[in-house]
């Protein structure tokens, strides 16, 4: 018997056999890896693609909330500001409505030989300077919200203070004039018409008679700058 006929094909059939369970291995082994290549790369991008997701996210998040704490401030400024200025209109009626309380203006500091009637006269006078004087806390209050105005709305509400103030100053100036020339009544016709005015400025109802209410136009004027830039703000409602 001839045992090479059958060792033969059985060595073939082996190697061929170890041939095929070594490719079938490094088949496997390869797809192995490639696979886990591939699950690596997808979990990477996945990463990637959530630090994206949570970075914008974080960005959105504090723009969000950003801009909510300046609308929040900007709303309570607005609230506030509107108000002081309506506030603001009521007291310069007041300042300026012609008619005296018993014992306003007595905190003037009388000069001495000062007549009966030029003290009288005086005191009159100094009455919208007292009223003005007595609300200097809100007023200050009110000029103080000024460069926080400006830094949210812009030169309007610059504007606005300053016929404010351009109206306190002028009711300021024209009764400490009044005053001075108390008592001088032997004057021509140009101070009688100084005069005039300077009753005007310290009276509304002779300005509003005289159709020369100056003041309480330049204070509506800065009232309805306010109003402008601070309704849109008090009246925006978000939109889902």
């Amino acid at each position: 018997m001839d045992w090479g006929s059958f060792i033969g094909p059985a060595v073939v059939a082996a190697v061929v056999s170890g041939i095929i369970a070594v490719v079938g291995m490094l088949v496997s082994r390869s797809t192995t890896i490639r696979l886990h290549e591939e699950k690596l790369g997808a979990d990477q991008r996945l990463a990637e693609r959530k630090f994206e997701f949570d970075k914008q996210l974080a960005r959105e998040r504090f723009a969000y909330d950003r801009r909510q704490a300046v609308f929040k401030r900007r709303f309570e400024l607005a609230e506030q500001v509107l108000a002081d200025a309506y506030r603001f209109s009521d007291l310069m009626k007041f300042v300026r409505n012609g008619g005296a309380w018993e014992g306003e203006g007595e905190s003037r500091k009388v000069a001495a030989h000062e007549s009966e009637g030029v003290k009288r006269l005086r005191t009159t006078y100094y009455v919208p300077l007292e009223r003005l004087q007595q609300n200097g806390e809100f007023i200050s209050a009110l000029m103080a919200r000024r460069t926080t105005c400006r830094a949210h709305f812009g030169e309007d509400a610059v504007k606005a203070f300053d016929a404010f103030y351009g109206a306190m100053h002028k009711v300021r100036v024209s009764a400490q004039m009044l005053i001075m020339m108390a008592g001088d009544e032997e004057r021509g016709a140009s101070d009688r018409e100084l005069r005039e005015r300077l009753l005007r400025d310290i009276w509304e109802p002779l300005g509003e008679h005289a159709d020369e209410n100056t003041i309480g136009k330049e204070i509506d004027k800065g009232v309805a700058l306010i109003e402008g830039f601070c309704r849109p703000v008090l009246e925006w409602v978000d939109q889902p």
